[in-house]
């Protein structure tokens, strides 16, 4: 799970605004089943397709790019935070076209420290057809808070946070995230819409110990999923729902342990609910773990199971937006796969972004996925899809045109 102390994850807070904002309405269910029944998912009801315009626009684009430029909008790179844009990563960005970068590291530079650097990076990357970077962060609130300092809040913990009002964590969530957008970042890679129950709070490593979750029920969970969802949608920010399809009762942290497991949760479980409501409040990512699930795709981790990516997220759960990777550059759990199959077992699996925590990696992973787009026309096309569904992002927080106005 990208948010712990190898790629630099471990209050009170100033006041945020107090114009009102809309109070979130997709609550689930109030008898809602318990975590770990089956149960079926309903129909999705406000997943939307991209407009067919835009779609075509921005496939257009996609054809237009070279292929290397194509592969690059797949992949998103760790960058320490508190140290400068060396030679070495500008060379990795050019070599790579990397279309992402995801600051790492605990930083108590402040907006403007880190507004500086996220100036140079974007400087040190390669804009091909006014396509600009994306850099993401985890800024989640309590140990999981990368950046401090003058112009950021102490956020609390997600747990903490729970215990605001829905419009009042809504209107929270998008002042911490203006606060981002004014130091050049462009997506949070939260919320966390795992569930925690009671039970597995204390032994749940990367998770509940934590203090990342919202609750330990559905009826906690959601409503406040789709409060934050909400809240850094107006403030501009992109979003990533984590660590689908649940790490609320692995044992292990992924980051620093390998064979983490799951035997509890089944493809229909009724804790997906949890990232239905963040899919229907406009998510604009899922981010998908690499624990692997034994009811679901027995010792295939979930970010290289089709079943997971195709067959859950894509076909029970309709979600048609950006599908990108927990960490498959530093974490423990991957570390036995060379890194250039890690990233293209990610992508054949269904994926569209492949999170890469290790930039030394980064020259492998490329290479593997142009090997492989070059062998295999099929797999090419399904690089011009992903690369697609990335702009179309994109385009919708600002970083490209090619949507309708």
């Amino acid at each position: 799970m990208l948010a712990a102390a190898v790629l630099g994850f471990v209050g009170c807070t100033t006041p945020v605004a107090t114009t009102d904002a809309p109070t979130p309405t997709a609550t689930p269910p109030a008898a809602s089943p318990s975590v770990g029944e089956e149960t079926a998912l309903p129909t999705p009801t406000s997943v939307e397709s991209p407009p067919a315009v835009g779609q075509e626009v921005c496939s257009a684009l996609v054809d237009r790019l070279t292929p290397e430029d194509r592969i690059g909008q797949l992949f998103m790179v760790g960058k320490t935070s508190t140290e400068p844009v060396g030679e070495d990563y500008r060379r990795m960005l050019t070599e790579s076209r990397a279309g992402h970068v995801v600051l790492l590291g605990n930083s108590r530079d402040g907006t403007a420290g880190i507004k500086e650097l996220t100036d140079n990076l974007r400087r040190a990357a390669t804009e091909t057809e006014g396509i600009g970077l994306f850099v993401a962060v985890d800024q989640e609130g309590g140990a999981v808070q990368r950046l401090k300092g003058p112009g950021f809040d102490n956020m609390p913990a997600a747990r903490v946070q729970a215990n605001r009002p829905l419009p009042e964590l809504q209107r929270s969530a998008q002042h911490w995230a203006r606060q981002l957008s004014a130091a050049g970042v462009d997506v949070n890679l939260a919320p966390v819409a795992d569930i925690v129950p009671a039970d597995h709070v204390a032994d749940n490593a990367p998770i509940g110990q934590l203090e990342r979750h919202y609750g330990e029920t559905l009826d906690e969970v959601g409503p406040r999923v789709e409060a934050v969802v909400r809240g850094l949608d107006e403030a501009g920010l992109a979003s990533s729902l984590k660590h689908f399809p649940g790490l609320g009762r692995v044992a292990g942290n992924t980051d620093f342990t390998g064979n983490v497991a799951d035997n509890a949760i089944g493809r229909r479980d009724a804790g997906l609910a949890a990232f239905r409501v963040g899919i229907d409040a406009g998510a604009d990512m899922v981010m998908i773990a690499t624990a692997s699930y034994e009811r679901i795709d027995p010792g295939v981790p979930a970010a290289f199971s089709a079943v997971v990516i195709d067959r859950m997220l894509r076909g029970d759960m309709g979600f048609t937006g950006v599908v990108i990777s927990d960490d498959l550059g530093a974490a423990q759990q991957v570390a036995d796969i060379p890194p250039g199959e890690r990233a293209v077992r990610f992508l054949a699996a269904g994926g569209d972004i492949v999170i890469n925590g290790d930039a030394g990696l980064q020259s492998e992973m490329t290479q593997a996925v142009r090997d492989r787009a070059a062998a295999d026309p099929e797999f090419n096309e399904e690089i011009k899809a992903k690369a697609t569904r990335v702009l179309i992002m994109k385009a919708n927080r600002g970083a490209v045109s090619c949507l309708p106005s």
